[in-house]
């Protein structure tokens, strides 16, 4: 950065990203990070995204939260209609968190001719754009952006620097809450279809305690239970649901799972 970062700014952006780090909203994560960054980079209106990416590494944006001005058209813009832009080309395909200015990525008369700088930023006032896209193991998960009309003026290099440094410990959070929220939807969709055969709520935590992996001993021992009450409730369980093997019961819940007999 051309100008050094005082001591107290430094505490700053490490004491933020502990707190960045204990969180385990996913909504609160994308607010707080906008908050802090934003407290370190001046803008006329920041965005958090969640992202995903198809099969041609398109990407595609999900659901998000804002700061500063209000965005107007992203019925528009979350529908997929942008997603092949050439605004958005090759930037699914970053091998890691990567951050930018857009008047660094493309040509100015290019940019200003594209289809959503017309029809989206132009009609809001925004000129220039700031951005990081988040990825882990490749695809980019998130995508955090700052615009600023054209009075304003760019993003400066210390800008860029600064979302840069901390946009990597953003990423492998917002990585971790993604999974967790992944295996919470999973776990929700599991223990419905386990009381759907009406087992009782302590047979479905043994039922999914055993399909996750763990052995007899393992289960017995999280649930601080006998090996006799175990075996009473593996013997409910596979009579409720109609299986008469630890084989059977892995190939109606965990096909793609490795079972045991």
């Amino acid at each position: 950065m051309k100008n050094r970062l005082l001591e107290r700014d430094w505490r700053f952006i490490l004491d933020s990203i502990y707190l960045l780090y204990k969180m385990d909203s996913l909504d609160s994560f994308k607010r707080s990070s906008l908050e802090f960054l934003s407290s370190l980079i001046q803008a006329d209106q920041s965005m958090f995204f969640e992202t995903s990416q198809d099969t041609s590494r398109t990407v595609i944006f999900k659901s998000y939260v804002s700061r500063g001005e209000e965005p107007k058209f992203m019925d528009e813009f979350l529908s997929g209609t942008f997603n092949d832009d050439p605004y958005f080309r090759r930037w699914g395909f970053f091998p890691k968190t990567t951050t930018f200015r857009d008047t660094d990525m493309m040509p100015e008369y290019y940019r200003l001719n594209t289809k959503i700088f017309r029809e989206i930023y132009s009609k809001q006032g925004i000129y220039y754009g700031l951005r990081s896209y988040l990825v882990q193991d490749s695809k980019a998960i998130g995508n955090i952006c700052f615009f600023n009309h054209k009075e304003r003026g760019d993003f400066s290099e210390d800008d860029v620097n600064l979302l840069d440094l901390v946009a990597p410990h953003i990423t492998l959070k917002f990585a971790w809450l993604l999974q967790e929220a992944e295996k919470g939807q999973e776990d929700a969709v599991l223990d419905r279809k386990l009381l759907e055969y009406g087992l009782t709520q302590r047979e479905r935590e043994l039922a999914k305690l055993i399909l996750s992996g763990a052995d007899d001993e393992e289960v017995a021992d999280k649930l601080c239970i006998s090996r006799a009450t175990f075996h009473k409730h593996i013997s409910n369980i596979y009579r409720k649901i109609g299986v008469r093997s630890r084989v059977q019961f892995f190939s109606l819940f965990a096909p793609s799972s490795s079972s045991c007999s």
